[in-house]
């Protein structure tokens, strides 16, 4: 049998160098290795939803790690605010250019209806809209003519004036054999109730564009519906002929006279 003394001396000699491989193993794991690079980049500091304008408190700037950085990502926040999203923007998530609008364009139509307004599209003609001198930007009237099933008498009336015109759209149809021609529609910016007038107006009657003068003032008379008569002038009533029959006057009376002359006699009526 051993010495028991010796076995435990063994022990803890292998056990000091168990504890002193350990240490210098763990005292190697925590060292620190040198601190990566880093840079400032562009984050969202709260979600961003889709086609809607990015607000400057909605943005932050952090550090992030060189290796960690977008090659799409925008550094500084005058960059990305005031631009349209594309798409939804995650919090803590890198803005990327790829995922915004050019500055100054527009996705789409709603962002560019003034506040308070709405588009409303109708269709015209090269009559009904100047024969095609309506661009976007311009500014119109609204006319509507109605029979008399709907105001009760013919008429034309001003619906709407100083309207804008956000838009003006050509395309081609083809109903049947027919031939493919060319029908425009022109968008204009209302408010609600105009937008009910003018829906109206084109269900029930016949619309017409009056096209405004450049910079002109925005001045809006009221104007009072025209008729027909109006326009081809009122009828007065003459006052009804009563034709009566005139009773035959009584015959004159007439006397005579006779004249001889040789052998001759003539009789000459006196009046």
């Amino acid at each position: 049998m051993k010495n028991p003394k010796m076995v435990i001396a063994v022990a803890l000699v292998l056990g000091l160098i168990s504890a002193g491989m350990v240490y210098r193993y763990a005292a190697r794991f925590n060292e620190k290795g040198p601190e990566p690079a880093k840079t400032t980049v562009v984050v969202a500091s709260r979600a961003i939803a889709p086609q809607t304008r990015v607000e400057r408190d909605a943005l932050k700037m952090t550090e992030v790690p060189v290796e960690h950085v977008h090659p799409d990502s925008l550094r500084d926040v005058d960059d990305v605010a005031g631009r349209i999203a594309r798409g939804e923007i995650l919090p803590g998530e890198q803005v990327l250019e790829g995922r915004l609008y050019e500055r100054g364009e527009r996705p789409g139509m709603s962002f560019i209806i003034p506040e308070g307004k709405r588009a409303v599209t109708i269709a015209v003609n090269e009559v009904l809209g100047v024969a095609g001198f309506i661009n976007t930007g311009d500014y119109v009237d609204v006319l509507g003519t109605f029979d008399g099933g709907v105001a009760g008498e013919d008429l034309t009336a001003t619906i709407l004036q100083h309207v804008q015109v956000l838009a003006v759209a050509q395309r081609m149809e083809r109903t049947g054999d027919e031939k493919p021609k060319v029908t425009t529609t022109v968008t204009l910016a209302v408010t609600p109730k105009e937008s009910e007038k003018v829906t109206f107006a084109e269900e029930r009657g016949r619309l017409r564009l009056a096209l405004r003068p450049a910079e002109s003032a925005a001045r809006v008379s009221r104007l009072a519906p025209v008729t027909a008569q109006e326009v081809v002038g009122k009828s007065v009533k003459q006052p009804a002929v009563v034709v009566q029959p005139v009773e035959p006057l009584p015959p004159k009376p007439s006397w005579s006279v006779e004249i001889i002359r040789g052998t001759k006699k003539e009789e000459v009526n006196l009046y």
